[in-house]
């Protein structure tokens, strides 16, 4: 084989290899995404059931749930007076059961004010959780 063949299948031969390594890139960042999209709707589905699981009646000191972020839950409360950051410890361990602990932040929220703009909410007990 002369050196100018020898080039030429040496180019193709490296133009296929660049080929292969573009396809198998754009296979992996694919398959990537469609997990993280797989995550996130199973973040969504348990947050979602954390809220139900509140709201449902098995939990009666919780009036209100709702998720103002995806790591922050506020829980309304009536309020008597007491410091709440026992209540969101235990609502980090409710979360931590269901996989959405590991940092999240909980806000136990007086009731009466959660009607409100939530920057004028009295927070009256709130707990970071830890794994």
């Amino acid at each position: 084989m002369a050196d100018s063949e020898v080039l030429k299948v040496c180019i193709r031969d490296s133009m296929w290899t660049s080929i292969l390594f573009l396809i198998v890139g754009l296979l992996f960042a694919s398959s990537t995404t469609s997990t993280k999209a797989a995550e996130t709707a199973a973040e969504v589905d348990a947050r979602a059931a954390v809220v139900a699981y509140f709201l449902g009646g098995d939990e009666p000191t919780v009036e209100a749930a709702s998720w103002s972020s995806e790591k922050q839950l506020n829980v309304g409360v009536h309020y008597m007076g007491g410091q709440e950051n026992n209540f969101a410890r235990y609502v980090c361990s409710v979360l931590r059961k269901r996989g959405l602990g590991a940092g999240a932040r909980v806000n136990v929220v007086d009731i009466n004010t959660m009607s409100l703009d939530p920057k004028q909410w009295e927070v009256v007990g709130e707990a970071t959780c830890k794994e």
